[in-house]
């Protein structure tokens, strides 16, 4: 019978790479996600047609808690995923399902009894991850990004589509070693 992922994570030397990794990937689309939830947060002020939102406290916040390579990420895939008002309904959705899979795969992986299941989510926040590269591709494609904009953003999503390779590559050979 397999170890829990978590469990095997958590007491192995080899796996302190991994976890780390995890962690860090993790807190990136985490952190988009909760800007995101800030900025559907809104306090209506008297006198005032446009009511604040709370965005600019979790732009902040993530800023502050992940620091500035990290936070950069986090809000630039959260700009990528929301903030492009001239994209029509659809592809916004299309952007924040992709982004926010990445995150909600890698934590159900997790949650999961053995390093095999891990694997297999993380392989598909891959293709989450490659699904959002897609998106923003058209999105340059059809003039609704300009090059440079367009540019930064797949660097980011290439980014993170680096970290859980690696991510996958590391907990690959940890298997492979324990059979």
């Amino acid at each position: 019978m397999e170890k829990p992922a978590m469990q095997t994570l958590s007491n192995s030397r080899e796996h302190g790479f991994v976890s780390e990794a995890v962690r860090q990937v993790t807190l990136v689309v985490g952190a988009s996600l909760f800007v995101a939830l800030c900025a559907h947060i809104a306090i209506p002020l008297p006198g005032t047609p446009v009511p604040l939102t709370v965005q600019n406290f979790g732009v902040l916040l993530v800023g502050l808690l992940l620091g500035s390579r990290r936070g950069f990420a986090a809000l630039t895939l959260y700009l990528a995923a929301v903030s492009y008002t001239h994209l029509d309904v659809y592809k916004r959705q299309q952007l924040r399902r992709a982004a926010a899979s990445i995150g909600a795969n890698i934590a159900e992986g997790c949650g999961r009894r053995s390093d095999g299941e891990m694997k297999r989510f993380l392989q598909i926040a891959r293709g989450s991850a490659s699904e959002l590269e897609y998106h923003l591709l058209l999105a340059r494609d059809l003039q609704i990004l300009d090059g440079d904009e367009s540019k930064d953003l797949e660097a980011k999503v290439l980014e993170v589509q680096r970290m859980l390779a690696s991510l996958v590559q590391r907990l690959q050979g940890s298997v492979l070693a324990k059979s």
